[in-house]
């Protein structure tokens, strides 16, 4: 059965094929993932994100106009940068290629969930998209001092973290304070801390609320009971941390129950023990119990509040860190005493540690210290005291008396002893018998006088075989009033006199605890013993070093906890505190780990003056120097391991040794007496301790030797050089802000491992390695698992930059300024006090792990996040702080336009090691706290440092090419600048440079960010090719700084480009070569421009990045005859208009008859002023030359050679309103002719703002073309005219001007200018438009300033594309065909139709779509004509007359209205001369209003005669879309029509059966239907389809179905198949 075709006819429908433009504008996480339209994104950890908004078109340059970011939720969010308007450049084009947007969530007060929606309003439409953060808290505890991490679930304590209370009296406290630190991104609330023991009490103000990085701290105060040994408890932080909600760490102490064996461990008839470090009781300071500690438990009181003493314990009053009881006395009105009415005085063995508060002397008063009774009767006086204490005798000095006046005393006489120091007083029984007293001064026996000695016994009785007391008093004694002026620290009884085996160990407890030298001296005179009998400072050993012995120590035995100590002999003499030096002794919560560990050390009594100077190396070649003291201090440790200990010293001790700017006072410590250079194992600079004391830590092990001295400043590049066994230590106190902070190094991998790496390190918790596959690893929080592994692969031998930065939760992680990657939700690291390493990881002087294996230069530790750009900035050069306490880079000047980084307050700079400053054995740490990094320390080896080899910057080392390793200081360990980066997709273009050879740049383009050419030559060119003119050369690009003292000699095409507020340096006092070809015949004209100016500065200097003047030039100050481009020379200027006719000469002529320039009314003649050779020339500003060769071809090329300092930066030049001006490219580059109009004009366009507060001018181009070979100077003779350009493109000139030669106009110039304008092109712009169009429209052209800008500047060779991507030089009539294919071409749809007259003129017009555009007037795409000729044609636009015409669409509806004008009566044609881009489905027709008709011009000429006269409303140019083949299918003929439409496409994808939209514009679709061949309804879908992207499963069979889709406006209807 035949069946006859059916044609199917559906009403109402519009069939459509969408081919609109693709969506350019994408957006993504930072270094992460491409985030979609409507997307939701959520983070868990972090406040924040890091977007960037990127344009991915392929096709052509067009930017996509970023309007806004906004937020729908600024209650909890913000955005910066808030100014987010941008045009963004495709990756390839010229322009801003990125806008970066940070999203961060703030005002957080509930932990919950937040959104906002984030919109960018953009060219494109909108763009959405919705961010939530997930807000947490998160708790991090921290206690001791320093400060050091607990862990939740924390059983065992420790001193380190403060959670262990040491030992504590009973029914005393002490009190710890611990820390609470939110790392999380909302509040985290403290709803109660509570302790498992009521041991331990809390003291806080709860609930308490602490912010994302605040910090809240809680007393824990330990009560210590009648119950004796250890307490412990469990304290508990109830949070709403989810991770930690119960946060329980233990915290212990011991209970102190006077059951020390005594002091110095001895108890044989031990009985009264008073010490002012314990067992004082008082209110506020005045004290009303001593409780005796001793056997009798005889406490000393005092009810009565007004002879209360006073409880000290300050820096000031102390000795030797210690408290005391001050005792004041006037002997009237004010009387402080302390007694006990029972016992406790025995005069058998008397200790007494107490510094009176004058000068005691045999003539000062009575100050009786510690009294008791011998018969109770009046005047017994019983007691020991200083001064005149009883008449027995006379210039008494120090005595004990017994009795009343006629009884037995003992005393010192002397006229001139005194005693001012705290010191050890024993008073003692001579022998066993008690028949005589003995006075002993620090362990000293005096030389005494006894009084009646027949008559002592000692006080007190004997209750059976023991022997009792008598009552005692403090600051008195039974009679007469106090009398004590003095502080007493301890006071000691025994009942029998101690032995001479026992009493060093008491003497030695004493000494320790209170600074006191054994002896008569300040030498020590005996052994120190610990209570064990084993001697801890060995006189005999320790031989020249016993002045001024003093030590930390504890001694369980003797209840002694002595953390902090200084010799009391000198106020200038040492001390040294365990972990840290406090005020005071109770201060230091630190801990020995183990009884009866002691530090203890002596002098040499030398002087605090130079007496040898020393060297110690630091690399086999390189030695750092010093001028040590000849005060010399030996150490000695036993026991066990002290560890860490802070020393410290006046800084007045040096005031006999002063120092020089350039030096630091430092610690020296040897493992001999000598000190030689071989013996030195550190030399470690002091720091002040804010005060006036100097200070380091250190680490004695076993018996050390140190002293002090000064090292001067090592200066020099430098690196360090890590191999097995290698470290630098420094400071803990290096912490960083959890927020954001950023760490970067240099480093050089050379041997490889199967174990990590360490670059730096703080402790395992944060570790910045190298893993066995030589990538970047991270450790934060975790020493197990990196959180964080880079892509890249470092290459062994060569030197990387690496930059890890922490922002808000994002890592960001660069190596040579290449993003890496970024991971998000990180949270925020814990605070981590454990000191900072390079090279290993130092987890203690027993644990140092994963050395590098490398070189490592240039660290920086930031405390703050640094973005990519100021990663770049200073990755090729080191850092100083400049005025204002700010950062800067040394190699690029401070006061460069373009600084990336010197609003960075340099106290954000936590860490700086460049390693070009050492003070012996230690690296200068650069910042503010000065924290100074040791190597390889408590090791004699300090050999790890080397010649500094890393690019800090790139410095040339011998001539050569740009890509050869020889070229380069320490090439071959170096990736060579601007060579790709390890992703091998990324030039890295940000390298700084310093040359002073003669180098080439190869085959290659090369970009820096800084350009230091101090001598030499730079030649860009290709090598492959001759090295003249005709050279195709290479691009030089400097983004930020140039300064040029020797030459750059840009051959042939090469040029050189500055980034927008690149800085040319004012000094610079060298220049450029740069080639420019004219027409060489003498009768034709080019019009110029410099893009050069004189050459200045000086090139015996250095600059300072102020910005080059660009001052004016002259023609003969800048140009050159460039016959042969090598070896430029002078030209031969005449004045006669013929000079250069004559031929070829050496040097050429050229007549300066010819040398104009143009400023003023287009319509004058007269705007053309005569110049001269030597005339000064503005910046920009153009000007005419004939050639220089007399009748030569006019194909024949003159090279001329542009020497000088290159123009640069942002410049302008004025144009008056109603005015032309001859300008030019004022660079040595070509300049982007769309960004130059854009900046140029105000007028919003579409999509494209012009960037002006005015519009100077009319947005057209025109360039004079002379393209005649007339040989004739006679104006009439002149064969040439305008070719114009604008946004839309260019149109080639013709002679058509009334005032020369348009008699034979056949053909045009040949050349349609492109979109960049050559170097030293000269070309028109015209401030006014035509009266006609004027009157017409709004739009005015105002004049003004013309504006010149770095943003214009653009590598581009002078070429021909044919698809507006070239640069063409106006010099001849031959074509250019040297056609390029280019990275993007211009894709707009572009028709140019030719005109031809009666009397054979010629016109060219271009008309084009873009969307920024309309049918009327768009200023910078529509370009009046110039010149208007007898016969031509024209597009009208709004009354005015044009020669490049721009329109939104090529539609059915599209109507062009076209202006003719011929003189005499004839035929006329016009042609289509190209299309470009052009959809071969539309015709395009030349409509004539007189006839109706139109006519198909697309493969014919419309031709018609036309009468004399000027025709502007009878033609136009119209577009019809053509009916496409008629496809059968199975008795279906289906007709398809095509109208371009650009807001939705749609996609039939058959892989997932889905139908796939992708919405344009702002359309909203409420209705979607899938209609079959023969019309039916087989899908529909209702609704507001408000997403940008969406899709529908399709589940039909195979065919072709329509898909209408109805929108709020208008319906749309497409054809897909279904497979």
């Amino acid at each position: 059965m035949n069946k006859s075709p059916l044609v199917l006819k559906i009403l109402f429908i519009l069939f459509v094929q969408f081919i609109g433009t693709a969506q350019t504008l994408n957006v993504s996480i930072l270094g992460g993932a491409t985030v979609s339209h409507g997307e939701s994104i959520s983070i868990n950890s972090g406040s924040g994100l890091t977007f960037q908004i990127t344009n991915t078109e392929l096709n052509n340059c067009s930017s996509v106009k970023v309007q806004n970011v906004v937020l729908s939720n600024l209650s909890n969010f913000s955005i910066s940068p808030t100014n987010l308007e941008e045009n963004i450049k495709p990756l390839d084009c010229k322009g801003v290629k990125f806008l970066n947007f940070t999203v961060l969530a703030n005002n957080i007060i509930n932990c919950s969930s937040y959104t906002t929606r984030v919109t960018i309003e953009s060219s494109e439409s909108d763009f959405w998209f919705d961010l939530t953060v997930n807000t947490t808290p998160n708790i991090s505890v921290l206690g001791g001092s320093p400060t050091s991490d607990i862990i939740d679930g924390t059983v065992t304590t420790t001193a380190i973290n403060g959670t262990y209370f040491g030992t504590v009296e009973s029914v005393f406290t002490e009190t710890r304070r611990f820390y609470i630190v939110n790392t999380g991104n909302c509040i985290l609330s403290i709803s109660s801390i509570t302790s498992s023991l009521p041991d331990f009490t809390i003291a806080s103000i709860l609930p308490y609320d602490i912010s994302p990085g605040n910090v809240f701290y809680f007393d824990v105060t330990f009560t210590s009971s009648l119950i004796g040994g250890t307490k412990t408890a469990t304290i508990s932080i109830a949070n709403n941390d989810t991770v930690s909600p119960a946060f329980n760490f233990n915290v212990s102490g011991e209970v102190f129950l006077n059951n020390i064996l005594g002091p110095g461990g001895i108890i044989a008839n031990f009985r009264t023990w008073l010490k002012a470090t314990r067992g004082v009781k008082n209110t506020g300071s005045s004290v009303y119990e001593w409780v005796d500690l001793g056997t009798n438990g005889k406490t000393a009181v005092q009810p009565i509040s007004a002879n209360q003493p006073t409880y000290m314990d300050d820096a000031v009053s102390n000795i030797n860190f210690n408290p005391v009881i001050k005792f004041e006395n006037n002997g009237s009105t004010i009387e402080q005493f302390l007694y006990n009415d029972t016992n406790g005085f025995y005069s058998q063995d008397i200790f007494i540690v107490m510094v009176p508060d004058q000068t005691m002397s045999s003539s000062s008063s009575k100050n009786i210290i510690f009294g008791g009774i011998s018969n109770g009767a009046s005047g017994d006086n019983t007691g020991i005291g200083f001064g005149d204490s009883t008449s027995r005798f006379s210039n008494e000095v120090l005595t004990y008396a017994h009795g009343d006046e006629t009884s037995y005393g003992n005393a010192e006489i002397s006229t001139s002893k005194n005693y001012s120091n705290a010191g050890i007083i024993n008073a003692r029984n001579y022998d066993v018998s008690g028949t005589s007293m003995e006075l002993l001064y620090n362990s000293s026996l005096l030389s005494t006088t006894s009084f009646n000695p027949g008559s002592f016994s000692n006080a007190g009785s004997l209750n059976g075989s023991t022997v009792v007391g008598t009552k005692y008093w403090i600051g008195k004694n039974f009679y007469g009033k106090a009398s004590l002026n003095g502080r007493v620290a301890e006071i000691i009884t025994y009942s029998e006199r101690v032995s001479d085996i026992d009493r060093p160990k008491i003497e030695s407890y004493l000494a320790i605890k209170y600074g006191i030298t054994l002896g008569s001296t300040n030498e020590a005179a005996k052994n120190y013993i610990n209570s064990a009998g084993i001697p801890v400072w060995n006189i005999a050993e320790n031989t020249g070093f016993n002045y001024n012995v003093a030590g930390i120590a504890r001694d369980d035995n003797s209840d002694l906890n002595q953390k902090q100590s200084k010799s009391i002999n000198e106020t200038n003499e040492v001390s040294i505190g365990l972990g840290l030096l406090f005020a005071t002794n109770k201060s230091n919560i630190n801990e020995f780990e183990n009884d009866q560990e002691f530090l203890v050390w002596g002098c040499n009594n030398g002087t605090y003056s130079s007496s040898s100077s020393n060297m110690v190396s630091i690399s086999a070649s390189t030695t750092t120097s010093f001028t040590q003291i000849d005060r010399k201090w030996k150490v000695v440790e036993t026991g066990g391991d002290v560890g860490n200990v802070f020393v410290g010293i006046p800084a007045n001790a040096f005031s006999t040794f002063p120092k020089n700017t350039n030096e630091e006072y430092v610690l020296i410590v040897s493992d001999t007496e000598n000190f030689t250079s071989s013996d030195i194992i550190d030399v470690v600079p002091l720091k002040s301790d804010g005060g006036s004391n100097l200070q380091t830590w250190y680490d004695f092990d076993g018996v050390k030797f140190f002293t002090f001295g000064k090292a001067p400043k090592l200066e020099g590049g430098r690196l360090v050089n890590i191999e097995a066994g290698d470290y630098l230590v420094g400071e803990y106190k290096l912490n960083l802000n959890i927020n954001s902070f950023a760490v970067s190094a240099w480093v050089r991998s050379v041997t490889s491992s199967a174990n990590p790496r360490t670059i730096l390190a703080k402790g395992s918790k944060l570790q910045l390695r190298l893993n066995s596959a030589n990538k970047i690893e991270l450790m934060l929080d975790d020493d197990i698992t990196p959180r964080f592994t880079s892509n890249m692969v470092l290459n062994m031998g060569k030197w990387h930059h690496i930059s890890f930065v922490y922002d808000k939760g994002s890592v960001f992680l660069y190596i040579d300024g290449v993003l890496d990657k970024t991971i998000q939700n990180i949270v925020a690291p814990s605070p981590n006090y454990n000191r900072f390493s390079i090279g290993a990881n130092f987890i203690n002087k027993n644990n140092i792990i994963n050395p590098f294996l490398g070189e490592i230069d240039e660290v920086y530790v930031w405390d703050q996040a640094l973005s990519e750009n100021q990663v770049r900035y200073l990755m090729n050069q080191e850092a100083e702080k400049i005025s204002g306490d700010l950062v800067n880079g040394k190699t690029l000047p401070q006061a460069i336009a373009k600084n990336e980084v010197n609003s960075i307050p340099w106290n954000n700079l936590k860490g700086y090691y460049d390693f070009n400053s050492f003070y012996g054995t230690t690296v200068e740490g650069l910042t503010n706290s000065r924290n100074f990094l040791r190597i390889n320390y408590l090791k004699k080896d300090s050999q790890i440092v080397d010649s500094q080899t890393a690019p800090i910057p790139y410095v040339s080392i011998a001539d050569g090419v740009w890509g050869n390793e020889s070229t380069w200081v320490n090439g071959a360990s170096q990736n060579l600048p601007n060579t790709l980066g390890l992703d091998g997709s990324t030039n890295v273009d940000w390298n700084i440079v310093e040359t002073a050879h003669n180098i080439t740049s190869g085959d290659r383009d090369i970009t820096v960010q800084g350009l230091k050419n101090t001598s030499g030559k730079i030649t860009i060119a290709n090598p492959n090719e001759v090295l003249d003119e005709t050279n195709s050369g290479h691009g030089l690009r400097v983004t930020h700084y140039l300064e040029i003292d020797g030459e750059i000699d840009l051959v042939g095409e090469s040029q050189l480009v500055q980034d927008d507020n690149s800085t040319l340096d004012e000094d610079s006092g060298g220049f450029i070569l740069k080639s420019q070809q004219g027409t060489s015949n003498s009768y034709n004209y080019n019009y110029w421009s410099s893009s050069i100016g004189p050459i200045s500065g000086s090139v015996n200097s250095r600059g300072v990045g102020v910005a080059s003047a660009n001052l004016g030039y002259t023609v003969n100050g800048i140009l050159n005859d460039g016959t042969i481009s090598s070896s430029p020379n002078n030209i031969n200027f005449g004045s006669s208009h013929t000079w250069a006719d004559g031929g070829i000469s050496n040097p050429i002529k050229i007549s300066s008859y010819w040398l104009y320039k143009f400023n003023g009314p287009d319509d004058n003649y007269n705007s053309w002023s005569k110049i001269n050779e030597t005339s000064v020339l503005l910046p920009g500003e153009g000007y005419t030359m004939k050639g220089s060769t007399g009748l030569s071809s006019i194909a024949t090329k003159q090279n001329y050679v542009f020497k000088g300092k290159p123009y640069n930066g942002d410049f302008t030049l004025s144009i008056v309103s109603g005015g032309s001006r001859l300008i030019g490219n004022p660079y040595p580059s070509a300049i982007d002719a769309n960004e130059f109009i854009l900046d140029n004009i105000k007028e919003l366009v579409g999509l494209n703002e012009g960037r002006n507060s005015v519009n100077v001018f009319n947005g057209a181009l025109y360039f004079w073309h002379h393209f005649g070979e007339e040989n004739s100077h006679n104006l009439a003779d002149y064969v040439g005219g305008y070719a114009a350009y604008t946004l839309m493109g260019g149109v080639e000139a013709y002679s058509t001007d009334e005032l020369i030669n348009n008699s034979t106009p056949l053909v045009g110039g040949g050349k349609i200018p492109e979109r960049y304008i050559p170097v030293n092109q000269g070309f028109f712009v015209y401030a006014f438009l035509d009266a006609d169009l004027s009157n017409a429209i709004s739009t005015t052209v105002d004049g003004g300033d013309i504006v010149f800008k770095n943003s214009q500047r653009v590598f581009e060779r002078e070429r021909v594309t044919g698809v507006n991507d070239g640069s063409l030089f106006f010099k001849s009539n031959k074509k250019n065909k040297n056609k390029e294919s280019h990275r993007i071409i211009d894709s707009r749809e572009k028709i140019r139709l030719h005109f031809s007259s009666p009397k054979g003129y010629h016109r060219q017009l271009l008309v084009g779509v873009d969307q920024s555009t309309s049918n009327y007037f768009d200023i910078g795409y529509d370009a009046p004509i110039a010149d208007v000729g007898k016969e031509d044609m024209f597009w009208v636009i709004e009354g005015g007359k044009f020669v490049i015409q721009a329109v939104n669409n090529f539609n059915n509806e599209q109507e062009l209205p076209l202006g003719l004008k011929v003189e005499i009566d004839g035929l006329i044609s016009i042609k289509i001369e190209t299309l470009e881009n052009f959809d071969e489905n539309v015709e395009v027709y030349i409509k004539d209003a007189f006839t109706n008709e139109t006519h198909q011009i697309n493969n014919d000429p419309f031709e018609i005669n036309l009468i004399a006269g000027e025709y502007l409303q009878r033609f136009s140019l119209l577009f019809k879309s053509k009916p496409e083949k008629i496809e059968i299918l199975d008795d279906i003929v289906i007709i398809e029509e095509t109208v371009f439409q650009k807001d939705i496409q749609v996609i039939m994808n058959n892989s997932t059966s889905e139908l796939n939209f992708k919405i344009n514009n702002a359309s909203e679709i409420n209705h979607i239907q899938l209609i079959n061949s023969i019309g039916q309804i087989m899908m529909k879908w209702e609704g507001n389809f408000m997403e940008r992207e969406f899709s529908l499963p399709v589940k039909l069979s195979q065919g072709i179905y329509f898909v209408q889709i109805n929108t709020k406006t208008v319906p749309f209807t497409t054809k897909v198949l279904v497979k």
